[in-house]
């Protein structure tokens, strides 16, 4: 459970994701499915209950484990770059400032990200200068910079124009392929059908309903989830 001032905001949560599962979680806005994004990296402090990661758990009264945090990789909604550093420092900060990556080390991994995202040129620019979709894809290099085992997306494609959320749509795709485990939280429902291997329902700080995407969208088994898709899609 988490309340923010006596209010809920998420409660009886009852969530696994597998190893090299692809989940995506829908509903309407002020469902909790960012609240639940940020409970799982410990953003959020939970209220009671405990969350799980791998051999890892946490509660309101054990935070989560440095150890844990770096299983994960975060990627927000309004990217939370560092506007006055530069591309190469908003991905090298967090490696090397933990000790976790030499500088060379660093520099040659962010090079290696900045090519699968397809801004290698932009290494030395200001974050300040860049676009909407520029900046989300730094952002992704960002989260992946300290090989996470586990990606989160909180809304990946919500600040973008449309022109470009394909861009970070595929990027996305690509990174599924290769097994990595993710959560994505978004309101793309095609792109949901597509990439996921089970859709998860969120209502009034609830998980309603959990499925594959055929089942979901086409035979969705709770009423507010076949209400909420109605107007969704078929508006």
């Amino acid at each position: 459970m988490k309340s923010f001032d006596n209010e809920e905001v998420l409660r009886g949560v009852d969530l696994t994701v597998n190893r090299g599962e692809v989940v995506v979680v829908i509903g309407p806005s002020g469902s909790g499915k960012s609240t639940l994004l940020r409970c799982l990296i410990g953003l959020n402090d939970i209220t009671s209950g405990e969350v799980w990661i791998e051999d890892d758990n946490f509660t309101n009264e054990v935070p989560v484990s440095i150890a844990a945090r770096r299983k994960m990789g975060f990627v927000f909604q309004h990217f939370n770059l560092f506007p006055n550093l530069s591309v190469l420092d908003n991905i090298t900060l967090s490696p090397i400032k933990n000790k976790i990556q030499t500088v060379t080390e660093a520099k040659t991994i962010a090079m290696e990200l900045l090519k699968k995202v397809k801004l290698e040129d932009k290494i030395n620019s200001a974050v300040s200068s860049l676009s909407g979709g520029e900046k989300q894809r730094i952002a992704i290099a960002r989260a992946l910079a300290l090989s996470p085992e586990i990606m989160l997306f909180d809304e990946p494609t919500s600040a973008l124009d449309p022109e470009t959320v394909k861009d970070i749509l595929n990027i996305i795709k690509k990174l599924s392929d290769t097994g990595m485990t993710m959560v994505i939280v978004t309101h793309e429902m095609s792109f949901a059908k597509e990439i996921a291997d089970k859709v998860i329902f969120m209502d009034d700080g609830q998980i309603l309903e959990v499925n594959s995407p055929d089942k979901l969208f086409n035979r969705p088994q709770n009423q507010r989830t076949k209400d909420f898709l109605n107007k969704i899609i078929y508006m």
